[in-house]
């Protein structure tokens, strides 16, 4: 005899229809059914405004961007949804008490969501109706929910419990496992709950795969679990990736992209806010003003390129479009464009320890018509993250050679690796079109606070006005992660998290630094002299004051200068090479 299942409920109540009503954050919706639970451990919730809230360790609420967090996850400090608002918590306990029966009900609303003392909660999901359906109306099939977190997958797993018990007793199939993370049915069928990872579905013969938050995963680990496990899905299996955006890169935009393109097996779906009965604009209105509207195009506007604070606008990111470079002379090295005799080529640069994360990057653009028309053009990227510095120097000197004496620009922090690059190639090798630096009296760029933001400012408003192009889908990966640290003032970088890189990026931004500098002035009379040339330095249209106005103006736009004393915007302006 199987022993007795753990059961989440101990008593359901069926309600008649439209005689009850609850209130959410969609107005009042119909109940249809009271649940007494098993017994909880009891937590309690308090937050600023003095309210306080008990439940059951997985009980769900909300952040203050909608997100769903379980109880016993809240943070002291972190904003929780109210009906009055969102408020900090300031206190979470698991009480000293025996473990208590909670009540549950099921609201009869495509949102699911109701205020539970005044706390917006939730309690099912349409994902489980459907994984449920699945598994009951099939033999011998094998469902795999996973989710970027185990509790999660649980979380799942409990709601498709929830609603097989709530089914008529001539739907239910007999049960032969039933605990928090395995349901077996008598059919055959097995359902099971996992967190991702890159061997969780080893051993298993899956016929669904259903992925929850698929965006959210480390890069590293997504990329992992799917050339592990797609290969043997794929072949008879049914897939689905469910997720909110999060950010214009990642293997679920890049998925999500070719089945809008039609590209790929998979079918593309959204559901936006205003299917959903009971918002309006002013109901849109109310949230973005509540959550900001970044956070409001993420979480019900379905945009990859309104999700998070990157540094090219979201519209920009998403109309790039990546380019298969036709040559590629080594599986580090790729070419768009050939070099052409007579054109005029630039580097930037970003090195690293070549210890296998970070990469040594050599970025190349063609700037021939850059003197007439302010416009480069990525032509060619080298990529690497497992050469040490002395021998990444060798492969930037050898280039060289290849793309006719290009300018180059390389961050140069006085014990980074750049500084080693820097003084190899100028002191030892007798490369003179290295970036000097003026202000600091060195070879190579001075990275700081200052220069930094000026330098993404500058790139930031080449890629938005089509100044800059790039076609590398390594590069536009990372602009779609490349975000405004939290409290920075400014400062960007590569989204936190395993496998997420800005190293293209950072070549890129120096780059166009660099073309704004009197040095590159200074030398364009002689890299522009050779024959072939489109121009020289005399026949220039470009406004040098004019395009530094144009710049203060991008950065007091980007990032304000509200934080900026006067006497730092003074030096801003300088920074800017007024004359």
């Amino acid at each position: 005899m199987l022993d007795k299942p753990l059961i989440k409920f101990e008593q359901v109540i069926d309600l008649e229809p439209g005689r009850y009503e609850i209130l959410g954050p969609q107005g009042y919706k119909p109940i249809t059914h009271i649940m007494k639970t098993i017994p909880y451990d009891v937590w309690l919730l308090e937050l600023s405004n003095g309210e306080t809230f008990k439940g059951a360790d997985t009980h769900i609420l909300y952040t203050d961007n909608h997100t769903e967090i379980f109880l016993q996850d809240v943070k002291v400090g972190q904003l929780i949804e109210t009906d009055e608002g969102y408020y900090a918590c300031v206190k979470l306990e698991k009480l000293q008490q025996e473990p208590d029966n909670m009540y549950d009900i099921t609201v009869d609303s495509n949102e699911h969501e109701f205020y539970a003392n005044g706390f917006t909660s939730h309690n099912t999901t349409c994902s489980c109706i459907f994984l449920l359906w699945f598994a009951i109306f099939n033999e011998n099939m094998t469902v795999a929910i996973l989710a970027n977190k185990q509790r999660t997958a649980v979380s799942i797993i409990d709601d498709i419990k929830k609603a097989y018990e709530l089914l008529p007793v001539f739907l239910k199939p007999g049960i032969k496992e039933y605990n928090n993370l395995n349901i077996v049915f008598d059919n055959g069928t097995k359902i099971f709950a996992s967190a991702t990872t890159e061997d969780c579905l080893r051993g298993e013969t899956v016929s669904l795969l259903f992925c929850d938050e698929f965006s959210f995963l480390p890069q590293n680990v997504a990329t992992k679990f799917w050339n592990s496990n797609f290969p043997t899905i794929s072949q008879g299996g049914q897939v689905i990736l469910v997720s909110t955006p999060n950010g214009a890169a990642g293997l679920f935009y890049e998925i999500y992209k070719e089945a809008e393109a039609g590209t790929s097996s998979f079918k593309p779906f959204k559901v936006n806010w205003w299917e959903f009965p009971g918002r309006d604009e002013k109901w849109k209105a109310d949230m973005i003003s509540a959550i900001g509207k970044v956070a409001f195009n993420a979480e019900y506007g379905c945009s990859f390129s309104g999700s998070t604070n990157t540094l090219i606008d979201g519209d920009t990111l998403t109309k790039m479009t990546p380019v298969e470079p036709p040559f590629n002379p080594t599986p580090f090295y790729a070419i768009w464009k050939k070099y052409v005799q007579g054109n005029v080529y630039g580097f930037g640069i970003d090195t690293a320890q070549g210890a296998g994360s970070d990469y040594s990057v050599i970025n190349i653009f063609d700037i021939t018509t850059y003197l007439q028309d302010g416009k480069y053009e990525q032509v060619g990227l080298y990529r690497r993250n497992n050469l040490a510095i002395l021998d990444f120097t060798k492969e930037v000197l050898e280039l060289t050679k290849n793309w006719g004496n290009p300018v180059l620009i390389a961050e140069n922090n006085e014990t980074g690796l750049g500084n080693v690059l820097c003084q190899q190639l100028y002191m030892e090798d007798g490369y003179e079109r290295v970036y000097f630096d003026q202000e600091y009296e060195e070879y190579g760029i001075k990275s700081n606070s200052k220069t930094k933001r000026l330098a993404t400012t500058y790139f930031k408003q080449d890629v938005e006005k089509d100044k800059c192009k790039i076609v590398s889908k390594i590069e536009i990966n990372e602009l779609g992660i490349f975000e405004e640290k939290e409290h920075s003032h400014g400062t960007f970088a590569a989204r936190k998290g395993r496998g997420f890189n800005d190293d293209t990026v950072s070549a890129s931004y120096w780059f166009a630094y660099m073309l704004r500098s009197p040095w590159f002035l200074d030398i364009c009379s002689e890299i522009y002299k050779d024959p072939g040339s489109p121009t020289n330095l005399e026949s220039t249209n470009i406004d040098a004051e004019k395009a530094d106005e144009q710049v203060l103006d991008a950065f007091n736009s980007l990032f304000g200068t509200s934080f900026l004393q006067a006497d730092d915007k003074k030096e801003l302006e300088k920074e800017l090479w007024r004359e």
